[in-house]
């Protein structure tokens, strides 16, 4: 595990496992909130799956797979109270 990896964000590390390189950014925005009760895209994720890690992402298989993940990750963090 490294981090610190990426100078163009507030957070970054790469971890290797094997043959597996997985780097992850972490870029933050404050936001003005009109209403505090409503909780809804306070923070979004965008995940990209390069085509060159294996020949399951070229073409869409990468975007697809990087959509299901940032569908899991809005699910998980899913903040909207009751």
């Amino acid at each position: 595990v490294e981090r610190g990896v990426l100078a163009t964000t507030e957070g970054s590390s790469q971890v290797q496992i094997g043959g597996t390189d997985i780097l992850c950014g972490v870029k933050c925005e404050l936001l003005v909130i009109e209403d505090p009760l409503n909780e809804t895209e306070r923070l979004v994720f965008s995940i990209d799956c390069s085509a060159n890690t294996t020949p399951q992402f070229i073409g869409k298989g990468g975007d697809k797979y990087a959509e299901e993940l940032t569908d899991a990750l809005h699910f998980a963090y899913d903040n909207e109270g009751p």
